[in-house]
């Protein structure tokens, strides 16, 4: 039964890692974790800024709210985005709904590894001035 043995641990792995492995960090993660951290909202956006950056809550707000304000008017107008290393963003398709109107967009991002992310927050940039 040589054959049976690969499509076991190929069931409890995801990406290269196990799932429900007793003391792994995915062991405390349930299914339902990602949906519910899946939405990072205005305040929260702010408060990671203010922490890869180092700058004062009060410096980082404006910036933060300007570029959300810049890249929505972008949107609106047609425009696609391309930020690095958030992606390449473009709108696929407009639907106009009663409160407002629903954007499907497509994002491309290249490949990073999996501590790119931890990388960067460890080595914020100093600000010029």
């Amino acid at each position: 039964m040589p054959t049976e043995e690969p499509a076991a641990p190929a069931e409890d792995t995801i990406a290269g890692e196990s799932r429900g492995a007793p003391g792994s960090a995915d062991s405390t993660e349930s299914p339902e974790a990602p949906a519910a951290a899946a939405l990072l909202g205005r305040k929260q956006l702010i408060e990671r800024a203010v922490a890869r950056s180092g700058l004062k809550r009060k410096d980082v707000r404006p910036a933060v709210e300007a570029a959300l304000a810049v890249m929505g008017d972008a949107l609106a107008a047609g425009e696609g985005l391309n930020l690095p290393p958030l992606g390449k963003l473009r709108v696929q398709r407009r639907k106009a709904v009663g409160n407002g109107e629903v954007l499907i967009a497509r994002i491309r991002r290249k490949d990073a590894p999996a501590s790119a992310p931890a990388s960067a927050a460890a080595a914020p940039e100093t600000p010029a001035g």
